[in-house]
């Protein structure tokens, strides 16, 4: 059985808390951040990322076009990606999980007969090979699902409105790696 509890971003699998795709990838996701980065930059680049999620949330639930006015680019830039792309979107802010783990990915799309794990960046900087096994966790889950993905995309949006489209990496085996040492740490 399975059990979700978004108030605390928890997923029970048979009784059991499941890691999440972000707390499997933790050790390579903290070389990439240290402590150079002031914890407030941090802060607001999270803030950010989640306003921008909640706007495309609404609209693609509800048709609306609500953001903080700080944050319209990256919104006008995720329409414009939707316009242009001719994606169907099959699904949005999925929670996805095998019995050993979970996460939620931003979008799965139908794009020229494919289907993707799709995930949605608002960071100054795209991290490929982070974001890379991100989304592969997050393919595994809907493929155990029953589910068929032939591959991964990141789209990076800006303030300025514009977008940027990258095809990911699997990283499977990396993955797999790292869940295996999490599993031991357990």
């Amino acid at each position: 059985m399975i059990e979700y509890f978004d108030d605390i971003k928890r997923l029970l699998y048979d009784g059991v808390i499941l890691p999440s795709v972000g707390t499997i990838i933790k050790p390579i996701a903290d070389t990439y951040y240290t402590e150079d980065i002031p914890e407030w930059i941090l802060n607001k680049a999270k803030a950010r990322g989640s306003a921008v999620h909640l706007a495309i949330e609404g609209y693609l639930s509800n048709g609306y076009e609500v953001i903080e006015k700080s944050y319209e680019g990256y919104f006008k830039a995720f329409l414009t990606w939707l316009d242009k792309s001719n994606a169907k979107i099959l699904e949005y802010e999925k929670v996805v999980y095998t019995s050993r783990f979970w996460g939620i990915t931003d979008l799965i799309i139908e794009l020229d007969s494919k289907i993707y794990v799709v995930d949605i960046k608002t960071s100054s900087k795209l991290l490929t090979e982070l974001v890379s096994l991100q989304t592969t966790g997050y393919k595994i889950c809907y493929q155990d699902m029953g589910n068929k993905v032939d591959g991964a995309l990141a789209i990076h949006l800006t303030k300025t409105g514009k977008y940027q489209v990258h095809l990911l990496e699997d990283k499977t085996e990396q993955f797999n790696e790292l869940l295996e040492k999490h599993e031991e740490e357990k």
